[in-house]
């Protein structure tokens, strides 16, 4: 559901129907954070998205935290044997 969500939300999104698209990238990120782990490659990317959401729409301060805990996800599943990000 939260990937249905997420998918909507981002073609309002690409359409500059930003108002349509927040509470949908809301409820998908919290659908996710409620039933992923707390380092769940996909929680990373509804953090992400909201947070561009959010700073297309120059809400700077709203975006900052959800992008900073997108990035500590990412960081934290670093593989350096293979110097490779996760995916999303």
């Amino acid at each position: 559901m939260a990937a249905s969500l997420a998918q909507v939300a981002e073609l309002y999104r690409a359409r500059g129907q930003y108002a349509l698209a927040e509470p949908l990238f809301e409820r998908a990120l919290a659908i996710r954070d409620e039933i992923l782990d707390p380092e769940d490659p996909e929680l990373a990317k509804s953090l992400a998205d909201l947070a561009e959401l959010y700073y297309v729409e120059g809400r700077y301060a709203d975006a900052k935290p959800l992008y900073e805990r997108a990035i500590a996800i990412k960081e934290r599943r670093w593989d350096p044997t293979t110097r490779a990000w996760p995916s999303v």
